[in-house]
């Protein structure tokens, strides 16, 4: 069969529909299939070309596992609320818009390739661990009450103007590199308490990072105010390299001075600030390792103050403006 439209509703017995690699196929409405478990159209470039097929309602084929729309046409896709999906593959296709609600077994999601993209949104994801858009054109990224993420890459998006992880707690690593978007001129990140990996080299819009504030038991069971306190050990790897980062701060409230505060990150095992561009102070800083080209570079760099420790005997200070006060090592 060489189809140009599908439609496919109450099929009880279908388990699995393939329309993958069409090349006259530009319609599919798929109704209430219950026990539809894999549905495939990748390949299908002309899919989601006629007017009134461009979104893809799969909202009642609720055991759908997975999907594959690769390099279609479809703009928009309506999930199931509460779904049973683990894999959804959109790769090269058009799709605008991402809103999945409730899948708990979903552990799988490629929008490689999705230059179209505005709105990713996952709320209650619960299988997903790693959620990687980089390079995309994102304007809202919105994971919300995904408990088992801990890795997201955000690095190479230029447009993301809302960024929302509430109630996301366990994200561990956080990959921003060279993210120009508005979001990284105050980057709020002060509610992800497990954070111990940050990545903001070559971010050219960066001005204000904001991480969480308490980080001793005493002080976060009085900020709980009798809820459960959430404690932070500090980051253990910040790479802001060749950034346009002016100032560091601890929770949500302002801070006047354009200062890199470094001193509740007692626990850096590495450290990465060489070739910054509007750095002036960095304060409180402890850090041991190589310091060889930790400052290289730092043309705007002015004053320091803390405590580091060179673990090799290469020169540590190149480039340097000024050092207005001395260094305990």
């Amino acid at each position: 069969l060489n189809l140009t439209e599908a439609r496919i509703e109450k099929a009880l017995k279908i388990i699995e529909l393939d329309f993958s690699y069409s090349s006259r196929m530009s319609s599919l409405k798929v109704g209430d299939n219950k026990y539809l478990r894999h549905l495939n159209c990748s390949n299908s470039y002309l899919l989601g070309t006629a007017t009134e097929s461009q979104t893809l309602d799969i909202s009642n084929c609720k055991n759908l596992k997975t999907i594959d729309l690769s390099y279609t046409k479809f703009t928009g896709l309506i999930f199931p609320e509460n779904n049973v999906l683990n894999s959804v593959k959109l790769t090269g296709s058009s799709i605008k818009n991402i809103a999945i609600n409730g899948a708990e077994f979903l552990n799988s999601i490629d929008i490689t390739g999705c230059e179209n993209i505005n709105r990713f949104e996952l709320n209650r994801c619960n299988g997903m661990e790693v959620i990687n858009v980089a390079n995309s054109s994102i304007q809202n990224f919105i994971v919300t009450n995904c408990d088992n993420v801990t890795d997201v890459n955000l690095s190479g998006c230029k447009s993301i103007a809302g960024f929302d992880v509430t109630n996301s707690y366990n994200i561990e690593t956080l990959n921003m590199k060279g993210n120009t978007s508005k979001i990284m001129e105050d980057l709020k990140l002060y509610s992800m308490y497990k954070l111990k990996k940050l990545i903001v080299s070559q971010t050219t819009s960066l001005h204000t990072i904001r991480l969480p504030k308490y980080l001793n038991e005493e002080e976060a069971f009085k900020a709980a105010a009798g809820q459960e306190a959430i404690l932070w050990e500090g980051l253990e790897y910040l790479d802001a390299g060749a950034s346009s980062l002016v100032k560091l701060q601890y929770g949500s409230a302002d801070v006047e001075d354009n200062v890199v505060d470094m001193s509740q990150l007692n626990n850096l095992t590495y450290l990465k600030v060489n070739q910054s561009t509007a750095m002036t102070e960095i304060r409180g800083i402890n850090y041991t390792g190589n310091l060889s080209s930790l400052f290289n570079e730092c043309k705007t760099l002015v004053k320091i103050s803390g405590k580091l420790k060179n673990t090799t005997n290469q020169s540590t200070f190149h480039s340097l403006k000024e050092r207005s006060e001395p260094l305990k090592q």
